[in-house]
């Protein structure tokens, strides 16, 4: 992987970023205090005011990693703090609107991944809302890619790219409408992800390290989060463990 590489990704996401118009009240930005999010955060922030919206149970990683990420960017961050009866209610709204969008009941693991998105998105203010959705598919963040030979990783990202922009997408923005709010992607415009399919698979993951390219970009914008490790949003916002203990019935 170059520095080179870095640059020009940087240079894409801040591009999708400016493109966006925002009125002067400014952005949220859904935020985990991980590499995603931060590096969409630190983008925001050079062009609009941003306030950080986070989301977990008491202690959660989330919560903390937020907290700290905020206060390296020093931005406002809005911390909402779900308990058990919030994240079932949560779950069972979103498995609802989610199985009338896409015309099929959603599984455990589907819905413990959108509850958190949908009951943060209840506390947003703002109408404009960034997420840093899809450079774990893009650029080599699951944690079982690691376990993969180089053959059957390229398959497998080519894979859970197209499943993102066919349906997950869509998931996506169903919740964000549900809500009257204006989503924006930055790792999925088009010149992004067509950057993101050019690299080679080692300027995206080896033996050691998950979205390489990545986590220099964020070291180009001086971001802690540029080493922090992946936590999918269910398991750092603490929902899936509360989940996992709901009857399936329930939901």
């Amino acid at each position: 992987m170059s520095e080179e590489e870095a640059a020009r990704l940087l240079s894409l996401l801040d591009a999708s970023v400016s493109a966006t118009w925002v009125p002067p009240e400014g952005c949220a930005v859904l935020y985990s205090g991980g590499l995603d999010s931060s590096t969409v955060a630190a983008l925001c922030a050079k062009l609009m005011p941003v306030t950080l919206y986070s989301v977990g149970t008491a202690g959660s990683h989330d919560i903390l990693s937020s907290a700290a990420g905020a206060m390296e960017m020093k931005l406002n961050l809005v911390s909402v703090i779900a308990g058990e009866d919030e994240i079932k209610s949560s779950a069972e709204q979103v498995a609802g609107l989610l199985a009338e969008v896409q015309g099929w009941a959603m599984n455990r693991l589907d819905i413990s991944i959108y509850a958190p998105m949908f009951h943060l998105m209840g506390f947003v203010k703002e109408r404009h809302v960034f997420t840093g959705q899809g450079a774990d598919e893009l650029f080599g963040g699951y944690s079982r890619y690691m376990r993969m030979g180089a053959e059957e990783r390229v398959i497998a990202m080519g894979s859970d790219v197209k499943a993102l922009l066919s349906y997950g997408i869509r998931r996506d923005e169903s919740v964000a409408l549900h809500f009257g709010k204006e989503l924006h992607l930055p790792f999925l415009s088009p010149e992004v992800v067509e950057f993101a399919s050019s690299l080679s698979p080692e300027s995206k993951v080896d033996g050691k390290t998950r979205k390489k390219v990545l986590r220099e970009c964020a070291s180009l914008l001086n971001l802690k989060a540029s080493s922090a490790e992946k936590k999918a949003m269910q398991y750092g916002s603490g929902f899936d463990r509360v989940l996992r203990h709901v009857r399936q019935s329930v939901l």
